[in-house]
């Protein structure tokens, strides 16, 4: 406690608070917005989506599938994208992006992207393709009548941004409609340095 107030607390998801303006040793800083460690500044959480109550994309629509809360998701996202512009981002040089993208049903070797702005232009980051006969058994997890044998696919991609704003893309290459082919996106978190 310091003046009656707590200098280290958790919050309701588990993450450890430090209420200090500053902490100093000889290989830990924290000083406002950066966190330096051997004089590097690492990852800070800026922005995190649990979708179950999208708001601000270009579409909205959500399911829960094996449990998970997603963007999309069975007979919701198939062919096209979704898109969604991140503003009042805090001063940084490089930004990070993590996700769970989803294939679901009967891909056919389609690909599944996620493009992001960077100096105005839009630049693919992240590209994966699935063909659902690929596993000999694979496990139904959502959707019809096919399996899953690449459900959740993780997302982790950096790049240079400097930017206070930041559209992201996700979208596929899939043709078919969404009850036979689709897909979703969960745990998007952004991250800038």
């Amino acid at each position: 406690m310091h003046n009656a107030q707590p200098m280290l607390s958790t919050d309701s998801q588990s993450n450890i608070v430090l209420n200090v303006t500053e902490i100093r040793s000889d290989r830990l800083e924290l000083s406002g917005p950066s966190f330096l460690l051997s004089g590097v500044s690492q990852w800070r959480l800026v922005q995190s989506e649990d979708f179950q109550n999208p708001t601000g994309w270009s579409n909205n629509t959500n399911s829960v599938c094996a449990g998970t809360y997603m963007l999309g998701g069975y007979c919701m996202f198939s062919v096209g994208s979704v898109a969604k512009t991140f503003t009042a981002l805090p001063p940084h040089s490089s930004l990070k992006i993590q996700a769970s993208f989803h294939f679901i049903d009967a891909w056919a070797g389609e690909s599944a992207y996620l493009m992001a702005s960077m100096d105005g232009s839009q630049y693919y980051v992240w590209v994966d393709s699935y063909r659902a006969g690929q596993a000999s058994s694979a496990i139904n997890m959502c959707g019809g009548r096919y399996g899953e044998a690449k459900f959740q696919v993780p997302i982790d991609v950096s790049i240079p941004h400097t930017s206070d704003s930041l559209t992201l893309t996700f979208g596929t290459t899939l043709d078919q409609d969404p009850c036979d082919e689709s897909w979703g996106v969960s745990k998007l978190q952004l991250l800038v340095r």
